[in-house]
């Protein structure tokens, strides 16, 4: 049987339990005003580009050691393109209790999917994909996007949006990523227009690739196109410092925040919102020795730390 197959396979049965036990009481519903998020870069680049990143070995030991640092509601991945480590990645997920996930967004070309897509302790009632139209260098060689969940918990719809925009920081790449932005925005006023009215969360998350501080313009556009709550300063996700794996591929380049979990005055707004840096590690040290250059051996499972939300709802 195949990857996809088995995961299809173990999402039936789990997600049945998953679907009983969302007719709790009322009065546990009531218990239970949270809503947990996390954002996480996974770095599983193609095998081809990449030879010897350990894709496989990671995909299988990211879950675990997420399951390590905490619980979730959803999980967010992104940078998750190679195909065989996604399937891995997406079959250990559902072994921590993650029975519902998205599609990733893709469109009929040669290119790599955007590999983004997320996964949910509850479940997902409606979905939709977006690929964006503008790219730039090599960032055009995947179909970057967004993908939209509709989630129902304690008896409410949560609005969540997962992306991973443009890289890099020239005047091309900082254009490409503001049309990202505006079909994003669009997007999301499609699905959620009547979340406020509701009373329903807008949530968005992913990796954004612009820092609060490095591009402070950018972040500032970024929550005024939103309505987006301004986060806390926290310590970066992007870390080439401490983090082995960072500091391997981009060594001297500074640290910055670029993953993000925000929540949209489109729909309501959490009464208190606890943020944190998730930092999973590996049971024991990977060595890295790719083709044509110096290796290294870390503990650290991808070049970005997770960031984790915990909003909480009146």
């Amino acid at each position: 049987m195949g990857f996809m197959n088995i995961i299809k396979s173990l999402k039936t049965c789990i997600a049945a339990a998953a679907m009983a036990a969302s007719t709790l009481t009322l009065a546990g519903m009531a218990e239970a005003r949270e809503f947990k998020v996390l954002s996480y870069n996974a770095m599983l680049l193609s095998k081809f580009t990449f030879p010897n990143h350990r894709q496989d070995d990671r995909a299988k030991l990211i879950p675990q050691a997420l399951s390590r640092q905490g619980s979730w509601d959803v999980i967010v991945y992104n940078e998750a393109f190679e195909n065989e480590a996604r399937s891995i990645l997406m079959l250990n997920t559902i072994g921590q209790g993650y029975p519902f996930m998205t599609d990733v967004p893709d469109k009929a070309t040669i290119h790599d999917d955007s590999g983004v897509f997320l996964v949910s302790r509850h479940p997902i009632v409606e979905t939709d994909t977006l690929v964006f139209s503008a790219c730039d260098g090599s960032d055009c060689l995947a179909n970057k996007g967004a993908v939209y969940a509709k989630i129902w918990k304690d008896n409410v719809y949560h609005h969540v949006f997962a992306t991973h925009l443009q890289a890099d920081d020239s005047e091309d790449a900082v254009t490409a990523r503001t049309m990202q932005l505006i079909q994003l925005q669009a997007f999301m006023l499609s699905k959620a227009a009547a979340a406020s009215l509701n009373n329903e969360p807008v949530i968005i998350a992913g990796d954004l690739n612009f820092d609060r501080l490095h591009n402070s313009s950018e972040f500032k556009g970024m929550l005024g196109m939103f309505q987006a709550e301004t986060p806390p300063e926290l310590f970066h996700s992007f870390d080439p410092v401490n983090n082995g794996l960072a500091k391997w591929r981009y060594a001297g380049e500074q640290q910055m925040t670029l993953d993000y979990v925000l929540t949209s005055r489109f729909g309501t707004q959490p009464s208190e919102t606890d943020y944190a840096v998730i930092r999973p590690k590996a049971g024991s040290s990977l060595r890295y020795s790719p083709f044509g250059g110096a290796g290294t051996t870390t503990s650290d499972l991808s070049d970005h730390y997770g960031i984790s939300a915990t909003f909480r709802f009146n």
